[in-house]
């Protein structure tokens, strides 16, 4: 037999996964998005594609005013757009919880350029440099590039 089908029938009981969410709640400082997107995986049951391409736009209300996340179609899982739904999850007051740990993450130092990015999970291999540029010249970069974009459409004609 395959090894890995061993592996098919796991699944943890209560007091593992208490374990499980405590552990990565104190890794949190060391592992700032990383323990935090695992805790928002653990929750909700997301796989981890999905939850590490959440955007903070996604967090939003359904109809009857309660807060959710809505997952996009084309970022879950399923090889057809057409019939594919989004996914709502609802906001419980664990994963409320994890969304309001993300804060004070951000309010750190050495996280302040991270608050301009738009996933709630961003990676901390990003060139801290370039997210200074963006963060302290915002509306030249922004100015910048819609010249560069001027310039080569008058390139092309």
């Amino acid at each position: 037999l395959w090894v890995g089908s061993k592996y098919n029938e796991l699944s943890f009981d209560v007091t593992q996964l208490e374990a499980i969410d405590n552990a990565l709640f104190t890794l949190r400082d060391k592992f700032p998005f990383q323990s935090e997107c695992l805790r928002l995986m653990l929750h909700t049951g997301m796989r981890g594609e999905e939850c590490k391409k959440i955007t903070r736009s996604m967090i939003t209300t359904d109809k009857l005013g309660n807060p959710v996340i809505e997952l996009k179609r084309y970022i879950a899982k399923g090889r057809t757009h057409q019939q594919q739904k989004d996914i709502i999850y609802d906001i419980t007051p664990q994963i409320r919880a994890i969304l309001d740990s993300l804060k004070p993450q951000l309010d750190k130092p050495e996280f302040k350029p991270y608050q301009f990015v738009p996933w709630l999970f961003p990676t901390t291999r990003i060139s801290l440099e370039k997210l200074s540029i963006i963060c302290t010249r915002k509306n030249q970069y922004v100015y910048d590039y819609a010249l560069r974009c001027v310039d080569m459409f008058l390139i092309c004609f």
